[in-house]
C-alpha cells in the first residue's frame, strides 16, 4: 500500500468536523494537492428522499452507477469495509471522518467543551480542534485561524496503517506502531506493507493481494528476469492476466 498522508477527524455531533474538513480540503487544494480522499462514516443508514431519477432507481436496484458531466457517483447496497478500504486505497491524502473506535490513523479531536478531550482520547490524537474560542491551560486548541498550521501537520505526521497487526515492525499492533510514529520514536517505512511506490500488484477477483517488500521485489525480479530472455521486449508498463 502507498505511504498516505492520513489523519482522522472524529468528535462528537455538531462539533465542526464537516467544517473542519471543508477548511483542510481547500488549503490542500491551495497547495496544488489535489490527490485527496475523504471517508464518512455514519452510524445511520443512507436516507435518498430527494427524488431525483439517480436516487429513484437506487430503491430497486443493487448498485446505480452515475457518470456526469464533471464527475461519477457509485451508489451501491454492498457496505465495503474499513479496512479493505484503506489497504487498496491509491490516493495522497486521506482524510477520515468519524469511526472512533479507528486506531490506524492519527487524529483531530473536534470538541465543544474541553472534557470531551478525554471522552475522544486514545493515544493517536496530534491536536484538538474548537469552531468556538477555547481557552486551556492544558491543551492547545486549534480554531478555524488555524487551517494552515493544521494542514502542516497533517502533511508532517499524517499515516496510514494496514490494521494487520503482523508484528513485522517489533510492534505488536499497528496502533503500537502509530504511537511511536507520532512520538517520532521510529520510521513509516519499518512498515513492511507500505512503500512509496509498489514494485508488483496483484489483484485476485479485483481484490489486492498485499504483499510484504521482500515477496513482492523478489516476485517482481522472476518476471522481469524471464521477460528479458524474449526478443523484442523494450522497458515499460507490463501486464499480465490469467486466471488461477
Amino acid at each position: 500500500m502507498r505511504n498516505i498522508k492520513g489523519m482522522g477527524i472524529v468528535g462528537y455531533k455538531k462539533s465542526g468536523k464537516t467544517t473542519l474538513i471543508e477548511k483542510i480540503t481547500e488549503e490542500l487544494r491551495k497547495r496544488e494537492i489535489n490527490d485527496i480522499t475523504v471517508i464518512k462514516h455514519s452510524e445511520h443508514n443512507i436516507s435518498l428522499e430527494n427524488k431525483t431519477d439517480t436516487e429513484r432507481v437506487f430503491k430497486d436496484a443493487f448498485k446505480v452507477i452515475g457518470l456526469f458531466g464533471d464527475s461519477s457517483i457509485v451508489l451501491s447496497k454492498t457496505k465495503e469495509k474499513y479496512n479493505d478500504i484503506i489497504r487498496t486505497l491509491n490516493t495522497k491524502v486521506l482524510i477520515v471522518e468519524g469511526f472512533k473506535s479507528v486506531k490506524n490513523i492519527p487524529r483531530i479531536i473536534c470538541i465543544k467543551d474541553e472534557k470531551e478531550i478525554d471522552e475522544l482520547s486514545n493515544g493517536l490524537e496530534i491536536g484538538y480542534f474548537s469552531l468556538e474560542k477555547t481557552d486551556s491551560k492544558k491543551h492547545k486548541i486549534w480554531g478555524l485561524t488555524d487551517i494552515r498550521e493544521i494542514t502542516d501537520m497533517l502533511l508532517e505526521k499524517g499515516f496510514v496503517l494496514p490494521n494487520i497487526n503482523c508484528g513485522k515492525c517489533n510492534e505488536r499492533t499497528c496502533f503500537e506502531f502509530g504511537e511511536k510514529l507520532i512520538k517520532k520514536e521510529t520510521d513509516i517505512y519499518r512498515c513492511s506493507y507500505i512503500k512509496d511506490r509498489e514494485p508488483i500488484n496483484i489483484t485476485i477477483n479485483n481484490e489486492e493481494l498485499v504483499l510484504n517488500k521482500f515477496t513482492a521485489d523478489a516476485l517482481k525480479n522472476i518476471i522481469t528476469a524471464y521477460l528479458k530472455t524474449l526478443k523484442g521486449i523494450d522497458e515499460g508498463p507490463v501486464e499480465i492476466k490469467f486466471e488461477l
